[in-house]
């Protein structure tokens, strides 16, 4: 671009070269003319002559130099708009560069409130479950060797599992005959009211502390909810990998099967794909367990289940 304005500035140095005799000699054709009228007594119709031979001669030459001016002007507008358009290039680049720094410092703002707030959730599920270890002791179990929240807990999915089971076995002839009749609906109704009731028996809600524990469960679901559109994917899924470890493999399924049949966060669990932490390979559980999940969750939210 360098090489193309010293160019242009050649060019306009020569121009100019050109313009000064020119307008010399159209200034002094008149005197000229003056002088060989007086001074050598030519005739005014020779002088009427020489006028449009001064004439028909000069204008050429200014019609030439105004050509050439114009020329001038458009190869430095040219130049300019070159410039213009270059330096406007460079402008968004700077703006887009501007716009990414303040995202990113937007989005770091706004994952320090989430992380602030999400550790405080996990500090008080954390608390939850101390007091399910010091409640247990006042429940149905007394003192026993049930001593850390692991342990209670997953006696409680056992004893979920169990009552499941003797619940399936007393209704076998009843779900058989609904699946007969190929009403998906109606099947999962009723074995969604058994799985309720075996939950209810677990004695999940025997312990004061486990509605609390189940409730920072679902206020950290919120967050990661509230949160995810700021997130990538790997942030995401490092979060809710961190709450599944707080919940241990020992709990989830108790835990997902509660919260799709009686939590008010199905919608959260669909969107976060939560369920994929369910432990499909305990071997107490059935195949039917997570399909009735599957149903609640992407087939139908509203499964009315007593």
């Amino acid at each position: 671009m360098s090489n193309d304005l010293k160019k242009n500035q050649s060019i306009k140095m020569d121009y100019d070269e050109l313009v000064t005799p020119i307008l010399i000699c159209a200034m002094v054709s008149p005197v000229f003319g003056y002088f060989m009228v007086n001074l050598f007594g030519i005739s005014f119709d020779t002088v009427g002559t020489y006028g449009d031979f001064i004439g028909g001669s000069t204008v050429p030459f200014l019609t030439t130099i105004t050509i050439l001016y114009i020329y001038q002007t458009n190869n430095l507008q040219r130049e300019q708009l070159k410039v213009q358009k270059s330096e406007f290039s460079l402008l968004q680049q700077e703006m887009e560069s501007t716009k990414e720094a303040l995202q990113d410092q937007s989005k770091t703002t706004k994952m320090q409130r989430f992380e602030n707030s999400f550790f405080i959730q996990i500090k008080e599920l954390r608390d939850a479950k101390k007091e399910i270890v010091v409640d247990s002791n006042d429940t149905l179990w007394g003192s026993t060797a049930l001593t850390t929240y692991k342990d209670i807990m997953s006696m409680i999915q056992k004893t979920f599992y169990t009552k499941l089971h003797q619940k399936i076995e007393a209704s076998g002839d009843e779900l058989f005959s609904i699946s007969e009749k190929g009403n998906k609906k109606e099947y999962y109704e009723f074995y969604g009211e058994l799985m309720s009731a075996a939950i209810n028996e677990s004695g999940l809600y025997s312990i004061e502390s486990i509605p609390n524990f189940l409730y920072h469960i679902n206020r950290s679901m919120q967050l990661i909810y509230h949160y995810k559109y700021i997130m990538d994917e790997w942030e995401m899924t490092f979060y809710l990998e961190y709450l599944y470890k707080e919940i241990t493999k020992d709990t989830i399924n108790l835990v997902l099967f509660d919260m799709c049949l009686h939590g008010p966060n199905k919608s959260i669990i669909k969107e976060l794909n939560f369920d994929q932490f369910a432990d499909t390979a305990y071997y107490k559980s059935s195949r039917v367990d997570f399909r009735l999940i599957n149903y609640i969750l992407y087939e139908d939210s509203d499964l009315k289940v007593n």
